[in-house]
């Protein structure tokens, strides 16, 4: 019996593995982080609470310092394992690389967050210009361990051992709950400082430790430095890094223009609807992570019906949560608000839903091309079409929102994927498909 169950589950592909561990560890982060989002708004208000948003929208900038070396490792370990070879060193070189990093952002951070703290938290006027500084400060320092000790999950995922870099976030997720509560029922429970420490500390240092632990593991010598290896990982990374700073002026720019244009009521709205279509969306999210090795050694192989049939099924699971998780949250809407925000009035108008519905609809189609093209390590694509995406959003954002309020951050990425992502990253695909083949040929 035991070795038939071995037998059904060795012929089970890994990514499955890693997308069911991606979908269960969500349900646990997506609990603890609704919960949490409850404990938040009772303990530190709207306006607090607002605050606690936009700053969380920040940390998709942060994640940009390991400067790509993620990215890059994952697919040199991928490289690798296809040809039966060691990684090691490539382990190595990307701690000490990552280290470098890590101690030029934190210095940067130190001389910038007057500035930026005060910048991004413009419309909080009851926050000092030194409590905005240590807003500021705290958030990123917590998020540049997390970027940092983020490159765990890359060597996990690379490993096919994707299922504990998705089960580790949902721990960390278990912990910040506890923390935030704990915080809660202290007398410090007013003090946004506290609430970001205790929302964001455990993700920031548990992958740093666990990072650390991998090096350790492998019996990579931290001091060994090859410098055969600093240029490919590092150019590689760059590449990765080029595209992260262009996707985040189109993913990452809406806390930005929220943070200036609009009331903190309208942040929470925002913030509260954003959070479930992520919950929605990360169903199709951990399938691309899990696949993104995948598809690497599928290209590597000249496999291309196979990658394409990956590519088909992908889409048609990312298709079917977007549609019946926006109609479920438009079902109960009312519930689901009272659950997140019970002590504050928070009104989510059905068109803003169905604008979120569509956006995400797009971003299916579009993210896995996006992936197939990052798992060849072929970046080329996106440093031509994502600055005009950029652009589009950046610009219609800006105008919009001012005109018609939150609902302009929405329009704005919409047009910026139908003018630019949802049909580019596919030709490029089959651009790349057809010379791959004539070079076999």
């Amino acid at each position: 019996m035991v070795r038939t169950l071995r037998t059904l589950l060795d012929r089970v592909p890994p990514h499955l593995f890693v997308a069911a561990s991606a979908w269960g560890s969500r349900i646990i982060s997506a609990v603890t982080g609704l919960f949490m989002v409850r404990v938040l708004t009772q303990s530190l208000g709207t306006e607090q609470y607002a605050a606690y948003a936009i700053l969380g929208g920040m940390i998709g900038w942060f994640s940009l310092t390991d400067m790509g070396l993620g990215s890059s490792l994952q697919n040199f370990i991928s490289e690798r394992r296809g040809k039966g070879e060691s990684y090691n060193e490539y382990v190595t070189t990307t701690a000490l690389l990552g280290g470098v990093c890590l101690l030029f952002f934190v210095a940067a951070l130190a001389l910038s967050s007057d500035e930026l703290g005060t910048a991004v938290l413009r419309k909080f006027d009851f926050f000092s210009r030194d409590l905005k500084r240590k807003y500021f400060l705290v958030m990123g320092l917590l998020s540049i361990g997390s970027a940092i000790g983020g490159i765990s999950y890359r060597i996990w995922f690379a490993e096919q051992k994707g299922y504990l870099a998705n089960l580790t976030p949902a721990l960390a997720s278990l912990v910040s709950f506890i923390l935030v509560v704990g915080v809660s029922r202290t007398g410090k429970s007013h003090s946004l400082l506290w609430m970001l420490s205790a929302g964001l500390g455990t993700s920031a240092v548990l992958p740093m430790l666990i990072f650390i632990v991998q090096v350790v593991r492998k019996k990579a010598v931290a001091f060994a430095l090859d410098w055969a290896l600093i240029r490919p990982l590092f150019i590689r990374g760059m590449k990765f890094w080029l595209s992260g700073v262009l996707a985040a002026c189109v993913l990452q720019i809406d806390y930005l223009v929220i943070s200036q244009y609009l009331a903190p009521k309208d942040i929470v709205v925002y913030n509260l609807s954003s959070k479930i279509f992520l919950l929605i969306f990360f169903v199709y999210t951990s399938l691309l992570g899990a696949l993104w090795p995948v598809f690497a050694e599928a290209t590597a192989a000249n496999d291309w019906n196979g990658l394409l049939r990956h590519v088909r099924k992908t889409i048609a699971m990312g298709v079917v949560p977007v549609l019946v998780g926006t109609a479920i949250f438009a079902l109960f809407r009312d519930r689901i608000i009272a659950l997140l925000s019970p002590k504050e009035v928070v009104e989510i108008p059905y068109d803003l839903l169905a604008l979120f519905g569509f956006y995400y609809l797009l971003r299916v189609w579009s993210d896995v091309f996006g992936v197939v093209l990052k798992s060849m390590s072929y970046m080329r694509p996106f440093v031509i079409y994502i600055p005009f995406q950029a652009a589009i959003n950046i610009l219609v954002q800006v105008v919009i929102t001012r005109e018609i309020g939150v609902r302009g951050v929405l329009v704005g990425l919409i047009a910026s994927y139908l003018l630019t992502a949802v049909w580019i990253a596919p030709w490029f695909v089959f651009r790349r498909k057809r010379r791959m083949t004539a070079e076999v040929g």
